[in-house]
């Protein structure tokens, strides 16, 4: 399994380092999750960098593809949505897919949905607590995600895990 597991590894380089193929890569990897093919932790790191990174991109296929991913991540298990929100640069681009219109309105949903998933769980909220102004913005904003980002407001502010993470929200700390 492990060896699968390190090919995996070794064509999602080559596919990201070419910029080809992204799509399918994404799919690929997502299935595996969905399907609860067993994944190695550092292996889960990097695959989470790596769709991260993808996100980031201007090609709007390699977006939608790295977001559905990263969805399919997020609803498999607490482990998922703890190390996707501590990635670095995971919330940031994620807010930048949804802010910036996309030719695919799923994608901006998605994307959502990661970010309500991630607010699910209780040691994610002191991080997310930084972001609490721009979901604010997007939820007065924006209409087609309002329901949404009111559910990750509430989430959010509804049962503090302690005073430093209300301070750390508010005042951003």
């Amino acid at each position: 399994m492990f060896s699968f597991h390190l090919y995996l590894l070794h064509i999602m380089t080559f596919v990201y380092s070419c910029k080809k193929f992204n799509a399918l890569i994404c799919f690929i990897i997502s299935n595996l999750f969905i399907k609860k093919i067993f994944v190695i932790p550092k292996l889960a790191l990097q695959i989470y960098k790596r769709l991260i990174d993808l996100v980031s991109l201007p090609a709007v296929d390699a977006q939608a593809a790295a977001v559905g991913a990263l969805y399919n991540l997020s609803e498999v298990n607490m482990d998922c949505r703890l190390k996707l929100a501590s990635e670095r640069w995971a919330v940031d681009r994620l807010l930048k897919v949804i802010k910036t219109p996309h030719p695919v309105p799923e994608v901006c949903r998605k994307a959502a949905m990661i970010l309500e998933s991630l607010v699910s769980e209780p040691q994610n909220r002191a991080h997310l607590l930084a972001y609490e102004n721009a979901f604010a913005e997007i939820l007065f904003s924006d209409g087609r995600y309002s329901d949404t980002f009111a559910r990750i407001l509430y989430e959010l502010t509804s049962r503090p895990n302690n005073k430093v993470a209300m301070a750390r929200g508010a005042w951003g700390m």
